[in-house]
Protein backbone atom coordinates (compact mmCIF):
# COMPACT_ATOMS: atom_id res chain seq x y z
CA UNK A 1 0.00 0.00 0.00
CA UNK A 2 2.83 2.41 0.82
CA UNK A 3 4.57 1.63 -2.47
CA UNK A 4 1.32 2.23 -4.36
CA UNK A 5 0.83 5.63 -2.70
CA UNK A 6 4.40 6.76 -3.42
CA UNK A 7 4.07 5.56 -7.01
CA UNK A 8 0.91 7.62 -7.43
CA UNK A 9 2.72 10.85 -6.51
CA UNK A 10 5.81 10.08 -8.58
CA UNK A 11 8.26 9.20 -5.81
CA UNK A 12 10.88 6.50 -6.41
CA UNK A 13 11.81 4.04 -3.66
CA UNK A 14 15.22 2.55 -2.90
CA UNK A 15 14.76 -0.11 -0.25
CA UNK A 16 17.49 -1.50 1.97
CA UNK A 17 15.19 -4.00 3.68
CA UNK A 18 13.85 -7.40 2.71
CA UNK A 19 11.21 -7.30 0.02
CA UNK A 20 9.16 -9.37 -2.43
CA UNK A 21 9.73 -10.47 -6.02
CA UNK A 22 6.36 -9.07 -7.12
CA UNK A 23 7.12 -5.45 -6.14
CA UNK A 24 9.40 -4.59 -9.12
CA UNK A 25 6.95 -6.42 -11.40
CA UNK A 26 4.08 -4.22 -10.27
CA UNK A 27 5.81 -0.88 -9.61
CA UNK A 28 8.29 0.88 -11.88
CA UNK A 29 9.41 3.10 -8.98
CA UNK A 30 10.70 0.15 -6.91
CA UNK A 31 14.46 -0.41 -6.52
CA UNK A 32 15.89 -2.60 -3.78
CA UNK A 33 19.21 -3.94 -2.55
CA UNK A 34 18.06 -6.87 -0.40
CA UNK A 35 17.30 -10.37 -1.66
CA UNK A 36 13.55 -11.06 -1.53
CA UNK A 37 12.01 -13.98 0.35
CA UNK A 38 11.64 -16.13 -2.76
CA UNK A 39 15.33 -15.78 -3.64
CA UNK A 40 16.31 -16.64 -0.07
CA UNK A 41 14.35 -19.89 -0.20
CA UNK A 42 15.87 -20.70 -3.60
CA UNK A 43 19.38 -20.09 -2.23
CA UNK A 44 18.69 -22.57 0.58
CA UNK A 45 17.76 -25.19 -2.02
CA UNK A 46 21.31 -26.55 -2.57
CA UNK A 47 21.69 -26.93 1.22
CA UNK A 48 18.40 -28.87 1.36
CA UNK A 49 19.56 -31.04 -1.55
CA UNK A 50 22.71 -32.05 0.31
CA UNK A 51 20.72 -32.76 3.48
CA UNK A 52 18.28 -34.89 1.51
CA UNK A 53 21.11 -37.01 0.13
CA UNK A 54 21.99 -38.16 3.67
CA UNK A 55 18.76 -40.15 4.07
CA UNK A 56 16.86 -42.56 1.85
CA UNK A 57 13.37 -41.09 2.32
CA UNK A 58 13.59 -37.93 4.45
CA UNK A 59 10.67 -36.00 5.87
CA UNK A 60 10.47 -32.23 6.12
CA UNK A 61 8.11 -29.76 7.76
CA UNK A 62 7.30 -26.04 7.55
CA UNK A 63 6.84 -24.48 10.99
CA UNK A 64 5.43 -20.97 10.70
CA UNK A 65 4.42 -18.17 12.99
CA UNK A 66 0.65 -17.60 12.86
CA UNK A 67 0.04 -14.35 10.92
CA UNK A 68 -3.78 -14.31 10.86
CA UNK A 69 -3.97 -11.20 13.04
CA UNK A 70 -0.89 -9.38 11.73
CA UNK A 71 0.48 -7.86 8.53
CA UNK A 72 3.67 -9.93 8.69
CA UNK A 73 4.23 -10.58 4.98
CA UNK A 74 7.79 -11.78 5.64
CA UNK A 75 6.65 -14.79 7.68
CA UNK A 76 3.83 -15.88 5.35
CA UNK A 77 6.09 -15.58 2.29
CA UNK A 78 8.91 -17.52 3.94
CA UNK A 79 6.45 -20.31 4.73
CA UNK A 80 5.07 -20.43 1.18
CA UNK A 81 8.42 -20.28 -0.62
CA UNK A 82 10.13 -22.57 1.90
CA UNK A 83 7.51 -25.27 1.40
CA UNK A 84 7.73 -24.89 -2.37
CA UNK A 85 11.51 -25.31 -2.22
CA UNK A 86 11.29 -28.46 -0.05
CA UNK A 87 8.80 -30.03 -2.48
CA UNK A 88 11.09 -29.15 -5.38
CA UNK A 89 13.96 -30.91 -3.57
CA UNK A 90 11.77 -34.06 -3.24
CA UNK A 91 11.33 -34.19 0.54
CA UNK A 92 8.27 -35.95 1.91
CA UNK A 93 6.46 -32.91 3.28
CA UNK A 94 4.53 -33.35 6.52
CA UNK A 95 1.49 -31.11 7.17
CA UNK A 96 2.65 -27.60 8.05
CA UNK A 97 2.18 -26.23 11.55
CA UNK A 98 1.50 -22.66 12.74
CA UNK A 99 2.33 -21.49 16.25
CA UNK A 100 0.77 -18.58 18.08
CA UNK A 101 2.57 -15.81 19.95
CA UNK A 102 0.79 -14.79 23.16
CA UNK A 103 2.02 -11.92 25.33
CA UNK A 104 5.24 -11.85 23.35
CA UNK A 105 5.99 -15.54 23.90
CA UNK A 106 5.78 -18.21 21.18
CA UNK A 107 3.61 -21.20 22.09
CA UNK A 108 5.86 -24.00 20.85
CA UNK A 109 5.60 -26.79 23.41
CA UNK A 110 2.57 -28.48 21.82
CA UNK A 111 4.11 -28.18 18.34
CA UNK A 112 7.40 -29.69 19.51
CA UNK A 113 5.43 -32.56 20.98
CA UNK A 114 3.63 -33.12 17.65
CA UNK A 115 6.86 -32.90 15.66
CA UNK A 116 9.00 -35.11 17.87
CA UNK A 117 6.60 -37.82 19.03
CA UNK A 118 5.35 -38.79 15.60
CA UNK A 119 6.54 -41.86 13.73
CA UNK A 120 7.99 -39.70 10.94
CA UNK A 121 10.21 -37.13 12.64
CA UNK A 122 11.39 -34.57 10.07
CA UNK A 123 15.11 -34.30 9.43
CA UNK A 124 14.62 -30.79 8.03
CA UNK A 125 12.40 -28.01 9.39
CA UNK A 126 11.83 -24.82 7.42
CA UNK A 127 11.28 -22.22 10.14
CA UNK A 128 9.16 -19.29 8.99
CA UNK A 129 9.34 -17.25 12.17
CA UNK A 130 11.14 -14.43 13.89
CA UNK A 131 14.49 -14.24 15.63
CA UNK A 132 12.92 -13.91 19.08
CA UNK A 133 11.23 -17.31 18.62
CA UNK A 134 14.35 -19.34 17.83
CA UNK A 135 15.60 -19.67 21.44
CA UNK A 136 12.34 -21.20 22.72
CA UNK A 137 12.20 -23.51 19.68
CA UNK A 138 15.73 -24.77 20.32
CA UNK A 139 14.88 -25.38 23.98
CA UNK A 140 11.86 -27.49 23.04
CA UNK A 141 13.62 -29.51 20.32
CA UNK A 142 16.66 -30.03 22.54
CA UNK A 143 14.62 -31.62 25.35
CA UNK A 144 11.68 -33.31 23.63
CA UNK A 145 12.03 -37.12 23.33
CA UNK A 146 12.25 -38.08 19.66
CA UNK A 147 14.18 -34.94 18.71
CA UNK A 148 16.76 -34.50 21.49
CA UNK A 149 18.98 -37.33 20.21
CA UNK A 150 18.33 -36.82 16.51
CA UNK A 151 20.22 -34.82 13.89
CA UNK A 152 17.86 -32.09 12.67
CA UNK A 153 18.56 -29.20 10.32
CA UNK A 154 16.61 -25.95 10.48
CA UNK A 155 16.48 -23.73 7.38
CA UNK A 156 15.27 -20.16 7.74
CA UNK A 157 15.37 -16.62 6.36
CA UNK A 158 17.30 -13.43 7.02
CA UNK A 159 15.54 -12.42 10.26
CA UNK A 160 17.92 -14.84 12.01
CA UNK A 161 20.89 -12.67 11.00
CA UNK A 162 19.87 -10.50 13.97
CA UNK A 163 20.60 -13.38 16.37
CA UNK A 164 23.65 -13.47 18.60
CA UNK A 165 24.89 -17.03 18.88
CA UNK A 166 28.31 -16.33 20.42
CA UNK A 167 30.51 -13.67 21.99
CA UNK A 168 29.49 -10.80 24.23
CA UNK A 169 25.76 -10.40 24.62
CA UNK A 170 25.05 -13.94 23.39
CA UNK A 171 21.32 -14.50 23.83
CA UNK A 172 20.48 -17.27 21.37
CA UNK A 173 21.57 -20.88 21.47
CA UNK A 174 21.45 -23.89 19.18
CA UNK A 175 20.42 -27.26 20.60
CA UNK A 176 23.25 -29.86 20.69
CA UNK A 177 22.26 -31.96 17.65
CA UNK A 178 20.67 -29.23 15.57
CA UNK A 179 22.31 -27.29 12.73
CA UNK A 180 20.80 -23.98 11.68
CA UNK A 181 21.18 -22.58 8.15
CA UNK A 182 19.92 -19.04 7.65
CA UNK A 183 20.01 -16.48 4.87
CA UNK A 184 21.64 -13.08 5.35
CA UNK A 185 21.05 -10.08 3.12
CA UNK A 186 24.57 -8.82 2.49
CA UNK A 187 28.09 -10.15 2.08
CA UNK A 188 29.91 -7.68 4.31
CA UNK A 189 33.31 -9.36 4.66
CA UNK A 190 34.42 -9.06 1.02
CA UNK A 191 33.25 -5.45 0.75
CA UNK A 192 34.87 -4.37 4.03
CA UNK A 193 38.37 -3.93 2.57
CA UNK A 194 37.23 -1.64 -0.26
CA UNK A 195 34.81 0.69 1.53
CA UNK A 196 35.22 3.76 3.75
CA UNK A 197 31.87 3.01 5.39
CA UNK A 198 33.29 1.70 8.68
CA UNK A 199 35.78 4.54 9.06
CA UNK A 200 32.98 7.03 8.48
CA UNK A 201 30.70 5.15 10.87
CA UNK A 202 33.26 5.35 13.67
CA UNK A 203 33.47 9.08 13.04
CA UNK A 204 29.78 9.95 12.78
CA UNK A 205 27.72 7.40 14.73
CA UNK A 206 27.60 8.59 18.37
CA UNK A 207 26.61 5.19 19.76
CA UNK A 208 29.93 3.75 18.55
CA UNK A 209 31.96 5.90 20.95
CA UNK A 210 34.85 3.76 22.20
CA UNK A 211 33.74 0.73 20.14
CA UNK A 212 35.38 -0.78 17.08
CA UNK A 213 33.52 -0.34 13.79
CA UNK A 214 34.00 -3.55 11.79
CA UNK A 215 31.75 -5.59 9.52
CA UNK A 216 31.33 -8.33 12.15
CA UNK A 217 30.73 -6.03 15.14
CA UNK A 218 27.31 -6.43 16.73
CA UNK A 219 26.14 -3.06 15.38
CA UNK A 220 26.76 -4.13 11.77
CA UNK A 221 26.65 -7.94 11.61
CA UNK A 222 23.01 -8.20 10.44
CA UNK A 223 23.77 -6.02 7.40
CA UNK A 224 20.80 -3.72 8.00
CA UNK A 225 22.87 -0.59 8.69
CA UNK A 226 25.12 -1.19 5.67
CA UNK A 227 22.10 -1.75 3.41
CA UNK A 228 20.35 1.38 4.70
CA UNK A 229 23.53 3.39 4.04
CA UNK A 230 23.91 2.05 0.49
CA UNK A 231 20.23 2.60 -0.34
CA UNK A 232 20.55 6.21 0.84
CA UNK A 233 23.73 6.77 -1.20
CA UNK A 234 22.08 5.35 -4.35
CA UNK A 235 19.06 7.63 -3.92
CA UNK A 236 21.29 10.64 -3.19
CA UNK A 237 23.36 9.99 -6.32
CA UNK A 238 20.20 9.96 -8.46
CA UNK A 239 18.70 13.00 -6.71
CA UNK A 240 21.83 15.17 -7.05
CA UNK A 241 23.23 14.16 -10.44
CA UNK A 242 25.86 16.64 -11.63
CA UNK A 243 25.61 18.39 -8.24
CA UNK A 244 22.22 19.74 -9.31
CA UNK A 245 19.06 19.04 -7.34
CA UNK A 246 16.84 16.76 -9.43
CA UNK A 247 13.05 16.64 -9.64
CA UNK A 248 11.06 13.58 -8.59
CA UNK A 249 10.72 12.44 -12.18
CA UNK A 250 14.39 13.04 -12.99
CA UNK A 251 15.49 11.18 -9.84
CA UNK A 252 13.30 8.25 -10.89
CA UNK A 253 14.94 8.20 -14.32
CA UNK A 254 18.46 8.74 -12.93
CA UNK A 255 18.16 5.70 -10.67
CA UNK A 256 18.42 3.49 -13.77
CA UNK A 257 21.94 4.88 -14.27
CA UNK A 258 23.18 4.13 -10.74
CA UNK A 259 26.43 2.19 -10.57
CA UNK A 260 28.47 2.78 -7.43
CA UNK A 261 31.63 0.95 -6.33
CA UNK A 262 33.13 0.88 -2.85
CA UNK A 263 29.81 0.71 -1.04
CA UNK A 264 29.33 -1.01 2.33
CA UNK A 265 27.74 -4.04 0.63
CA UNK A 266 29.86 -4.00 -2.53
CA UNK A 267 28.86 -2.64 -5.94
CA UNK A 268 25.38 -1.16 -6.37
CA UNK A 269 24.25 -1.41 -10.00
CA UNK A 270 20.75 -0.62 -11.27
CA UNK A 271 21.76 -0.21 -14.93
CA UNK A 272 20.40 -3.62 -15.98
CA UNK A 273 17.24 -3.57 -13.85
CA UNK A 274 14.35 -4.63 -16.11
CA UNK A 275 11.22 -2.49 -16.23
CA UNK A 276 8.25 -4.33 -14.72
CA UNK A 277 10.28 -7.50 -14.30
CA UNK A 278 11.84 -9.66 -11.62
CA UNK A 279 15.30 -8.48 -10.62
CA UNK A 280 18.33 -10.67 -10.00
CA UNK A 281 21.82 -10.06 -8.69
CA UNK A 282 21.05 -9.28 -5.05
CA UNK A 283 23.74 -10.06 -2.53
CA UNK A 284 22.88 -13.12 -0.43
CA UNK A 285 24.75 -15.22 2.12
CA UNK A 286 23.93 -18.57 3.71
CA UNK A 287 25.29 -19.01 7.23
CA UNK A 288 25.66 -22.27 9.13
CA UNK A 289 25.35 -22.30 12.92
Amino acid sequence: DVTRRLHAVGLPIVSGTNSATYLPKQFSNWFSLAAPDEHQAQALGPVARQLRAREKDPYALVLARDTKHSQDRYTSEQAAYGGKMLRREHFRLLPGQSYRVANGKPELRLHADRICRTENVPSVIYFAGRVEDIGPLMTQLGTEPGCANREISILTGDDLSKARFSGAGCRDGVAPRITLYHAALAELREAASTTAFYEDAAKYFPWLAGKEATYDADDFASGQTALAHDATRALYWAASLGDVRQSRAATWVNLRGVKLDGMATGTIDFTHAPLYGERRGHSIVIKQV
